[in-house]
Formats: structure tokens, sequence, C-alpha cells
């Protein structure tokens, strides 16, 4: 199986600007909401303070016009063009609004930063990668099985995972989803299972070896140079809470 991140995304620009700062090391672990780079937003500030400027002066000419209505000193048609007007100017402003918020670069989730790909004061243009962002507080392991074993595989499963980076240690999981189609291919069906991986020691992109635990259950094992032949039976010696000695039949 192929190791993913819980969430993944490259993130990158969505305009044309002027790198004004940038707020994050490489590889460093930031939280939801946090400013990764700022763009310079001086031009469109100064429209958006006109724009705002613009509705203040078309309310102010709604309300004159409101008045001379009520007095019936003005046409229905100048109200309702007006009235028009206003809405127009809220919408220019929003839409400035947005545009500026553009012009500022938020991490969407918590995670954790790649490497830096850009410097302050580069002109970047939309679509430029500035850096990759991964939440590795969970991993998904993605695998495939044959469609034989289709009847036995469900949501909830335990796995145990081995990867050649931590040659000696065992990760554990859970199955939590099921492909809905069969490749007709491989004849293959895709599981995903998620990896507990507070550490952050696991990467998206490692190969793991999986071992799917169907039907688990305890039991007792012994080992077979403990069992004593005796005619047709095997007996083990168990020793008593007394310290005495008897044979059990295994």
């Amino acid at each position: 199986g192929t190791l993913q991140a819980n969430e993944s995304i490259v993130v990158t620009a969505k305009l044309q600007g002027i790198v004004k700062s940038i707020g994050f090391q490489d590889g460093q672990n930031v939280e939801a909401g946090t400013t990764l780079v700022q763009f310079d937003e001086d031009e469109l500030s100064a429209r958006l303070q006109a724009e705002l400027a613009n509705l203040d002066g078309q309310r102010k000419q709604f309300e004159r016009i409101s008045g001379l209505a009520r007095a019936n000193a003005t046409s229905e048609a100048r109200f309702d063009e007006q009235q028009a007007a206003v809405r127009k100017a809220q919408a220019n402003v929003a839409a400035a609004r947005a545009r500026l918020s553009d012009y500022t670069i938020k991490a969407p989730f918590a995670g954790r930063l790649g490497t830096r790909r850009i410097s302050v004061g580069a002109l970047v243009s939309p679509g430029t990668i500035i850096t990759t962002l991964d939440d590795l507080s969970i991993v998904k392991l993605d695998f495939s099985v044959p469609e034989t074993f289709l009847a036995t595989v469900r949501e909830g499963l335990d796995i145990e995972a081995l990867t050649s980076a931590y040659a000696s240690e065992v990760f554990r999981g859970k199955v939590t989803s099921i492909d809905t189609r069969v490749d007709p291919m491989t004849r293959t069906i895709a599981i995903r299972a998620e990896v507990a991986n507070s550490d952050r020691r696991l990467r998206p992109g490692m190969l793991m070896v999986v071992d799917l635990i169907n039907d688990s259950r305890e039991s007792l094992m012994i080992a077979e140079e403990a069992l004593v032949p005796f005619e047709n039976q095997q007996f083990v010696f168990v020793v008593g809470s007394d310290n005495t000695v008897s044979r059990v039949p295994a």
C-alpha cells in the first residue's frame, strides 16, 4: 500500500502580484487560518476605499430622494433608479473586498508545510507554486485486495503495516472505506485504511506492506515442546496457585 496525507494541497497563487511578506518557514507546523503569504495590495486597497466612498455618496443621495418621494416631489422611477444605484455600489464594494482577500493566502487547515518556493519581492502569476501543506496527524493507506476476498472485507477491520524505514515497528490502523468498483484489468478492489501518526514519522508516498486481519480472536497458545505425549493424548504440566504441578490434557 501507499500512504497519503489526511489532507493535502499544493498552495498556489490565485492572482498576479508582488510578494510583500512571507509568514512561514520551511517545514513549519501551522494552524488553520495562519497567514502564509501577503501580496502588495496598496492599489486594490485604494480601489476599495473609492468604492466605499461611492457607496456612501449613493446612500446619501438615496436618503434625499426618499424624502422627496415621501413628499411626492419626485417620480417613482427616480426613486427606483437611485435604489438600484445603491445596490450596484454595494455589489462593487463586495467584489473589491473579495478581490482584496485573494491578496492574503491563509492555511485552510492545520498541518505541516513543505519547502518554500518563493521569496519576498517576487512577482508571481496565477498557479505559481508557493509551498505544500499536509495534515499528517492521520495518514491514509491505500492498497488493493483480490476480488475473491470481497465477501470478507468490511469497514472497521484491523490492519497491521510495516515499512522499511522503521523495520522493527508495526503500525496499526482500521479499514475506513472500500471502493464501489472492482478494477476490470487487475480484478482487485481498492481499500483505504487510516493509521494514527501523532509523531508525524509516516510520510505521504511511503510504501507499506499490509496485513489485513479478518475475524481476529484471542486464543491460548503454548510452545510445541511443552506438549508431553502419553498413549493417544497430549498433555501439559500446569503449575497451580499452591505451586503444585498437575498434568492437564492439551
